[in-house]
């Protein structure tokens, strides 16, 4: 160092703690995901209220289904004709709300994603180097892109087709009682039977699904570091052997993708073939009645045409509760991010940073990720003075520096701005008073006289060259 700075610096120190050790966030929850439709309730409740049209036509066809039979049996040909008129019209209208729901859903997933997106990557900005560097960049950028699709594909179009699914079989059900009390409880009878599955596979599915986030998370970071670094990956003829930690991590993942398709294979197939139990009611027990003249013909034929609808919108559950699992998955890896809480900003009531002030160094000890690189230091540099700091490679120049923009903190000590500590001043103004000239030959993409004008954007053209 030059001959204003003293003290000692030593190379080596205690171990501090892993980044982030202390901000590790509970695992996602279903209550997690939808609080992320906070700000979009009325977009939601709109999507889900056009679905009532659908709703309705769902429920009203077998009646009218029914209806129309009776009228055959009858004879009555004017009967048959406000019949079909009538289901066509009803047709026409759950067509047009299925496909007002379909457009306002879309909308809503994409608005959804598109906020969430800005946030992830407005968080990361705001994330101290210590806590980004102790993070993979490719399982960074796989949270920020492949996790949000299930996100997006649940909150848009999942949520408004359960509400209409779930619409539809409750007011169903309430139809059929209307009909007949106890052939109505005995097509819905596997109803429970269906919860239960539901719950057993959501045990099942889910750590399944997260590790496979997991695992096409570390596949991108093994991409992500060779793709940047394929100069020495070249260099050291490495290609061989990348390659096969490549297919080692992708066989990982598909060993996991496999786990979690065997469940899903098992589960889906029941959960959609347990509401079919409802048709073997109807033909058994519907049946005799119609025959007893109990219930009409017609009637039978809408509890029939009840039970076969109801299979669709059961197996739309049984699918979107895939769906959700992998959006949970993904939700807990985002909020994994989310939730950490940068260690470096600006104080409340923070102030500019003085003009022309000296900086000081006052019994600063620092380092990273466990190592102490410096210690005991004091050191004065003021205003119009040149300082050189040299040392060997190693030896904390690089951290001595970034202590006066705060790219990190001391451990103790302080570093100060005409006498004022740096964590009193408003960081923006800390950083926007500093100029760095980097020693790697990282680039952004752009111009080059973008890149050469990347701390001040507005620099005209004359002050570029």
């Amino acid at each position: 160092m030059s001959e204003e700075a003293s003290g000692k610096r030593r190379g080596h120190g205690g171990r501090a703690a892993a980044p982030g050790a202390d901000q590790t966030p509970p695992r996602a929850t279903l209550r997690d995901l939808l609080a992320i439709l906070g700000p979009y309730r009325g977009q939601l409740a709109l999507a889900t209220a056009v679905a009532a049209g659908a709703i309705l036509a769902v429920v009203a066809v077998p009646l009218l289904v029914g209806k129309g039979v009776d009228e055959i049996q009858d004879g009555d040909e004017a009967g048959i004709l406000r019949a079909a008129l009538a289901i066509g019209a009803v047709g026409l209208i759950g067509s047009l709300s299925q496909a007002a729901r379909q457009l306002l859903a879309g909308r809503l997933g994409l608005r959804v994603v598109y906020d969430l997106r800005q946030r992830y990557y407005a968080h990361l900005q705001d994330l101290d180097l210590e806590t980004i560097g102790s993070l993979p960049t490719g399982q960074l950028v796989s949270r920020g892109t492949v996790d949000l699709r299930p996100i997006r594909f649940f909150l848009g179009a999942g949520i408004p087709s359960l509400a209409q699914d779930v619409g539809s079989i409750l007011l169903a059900a309430l139809v059929m009682f209307t009909l007949d009390a106890d052939l109505a409880a005995l097509t819905l009878a596997p109803v429970p039977v269906l919860v239960v599955a539901i719950l057993l596979y959501d045990r099942a599915a889910t750590p399944r699904l997260a590790e496979v986030r997991q695992r096409i998370g570390e596949l991108a970071r093994i991409a992500q570091e060779n793709i940047v670094g394929v100069r020495l990956v070249k260099a050291f003829s490495r290609e061989r052997i990348e390659s096969k930690r490549f297919r080692s991590s992708a066989a990982e993942m598909l060993a996991s993708a496999l786990t979690a398709t065997r469940i899903e294979a098992r589960f889906t197939p029941t959960l959609a073939a347990i509401p079919s139990l409802g048709l073997l009611v109807v033909l058994l027990y519907g049946g005799h009645q119609a025959i007893d003249g109990e219930i009409s013909v017609g009637e039978f034929t809408s509890f029939f045409t009840y039970a076969l609808l109801l299979i669709g919108p059961a197996a739309t559950i049984a699918y979107w509760m895939t769906m959700v699992q992998q959006a949970i998955a993904s939700t807990d890896r985002i909020a994994e991010i989310l939730e950490r809480r940068p260690r470096i900003a600006s104080a409340p009531g923070s102030t500019p940073v003085p003009r022309r002030a000296e900086v000081s160094f006052r019994d600063v000890r620092a380092g990273h990720r466990g190592h102490l690189a410096l210690e005991g230091i004091e050191l004065e540099i003021h205003p119009r003075r040149a300082v050189a700091v040299v040392g060997a490679s190693g030896s904390g120049k690089s951290t001595l520096l970034g202590l006066i923009n705060r790219l990190h903190d001391p451990r103790s000590g302080s570093v100060e701005f005409g006498g004022r500590p740096a964590t009193e001043l408003d960081l923006t103004s800390l950083r926007r008073s500093v100029a760095v000239a980097a020693d790697d030959d990282f680039l952004f993409s752009g111009t080059v006289g973008e890149n050469i004008a990347f701390g001040r954007p507005t620099a005209s053209e004359e002050e570029i060259r």
